[in-house]
């Protein structure tokens, strides 16, 4: 039982390692992602108005006031998200339990055969 147990611990160190390297990669991609987000919405905001907004219909001009907002609104939101994001991560990371299962194989072949087998 001995080398069950060994066996196992060196196994498990080496999941450990593969989950801890897959859990820094979605963490990274995650802060990637809404990092290329902001940037994409402050280049939006940035934008000037249209110069002539006086063309548009009222309609037109409450659209992009309130498309404006939204995409404020977003902004605004994105650390509350990156936070809920890496808290939800670490969380699926977190307590891992590990399960040791020995396993064997035993062949039980009637001796008839077993001579059969040898004899050819």
């Amino acid at each position: 039982m001995n080398a069950v147990a060994a066996r196992s611990k060196e196994r498990l160190k080496g999941l450990k390692g593969t989950l801890e390297a897959r859990k820094r990669k979605e963490l990274e991609e995650m802060t990637q992602l809404l990092d290329d987000l902001a940037k994409n919405l402050e280049a939006e905001l940035s934008k000037e108005e249209p110069k002539q907004l006086s063309l548009f219909s009222e309609e037109e001009r409450t659209q992009i006031r309130r498309d404006r907002l939204a995409l404020e609104a977003r902004l605004r939101r994105i650390p509350e998200e990156r936070e809920r994001e890496r808290l939800a991560i670490e969380e699926r990371y977190a307590g891992l339990v590990d399960h040791t299962f020995p396993v064997a194989v035993v062949l039980i072949v009637p001796a008839s055969f077993a001579k059969g087998v040898s004899e050819r």
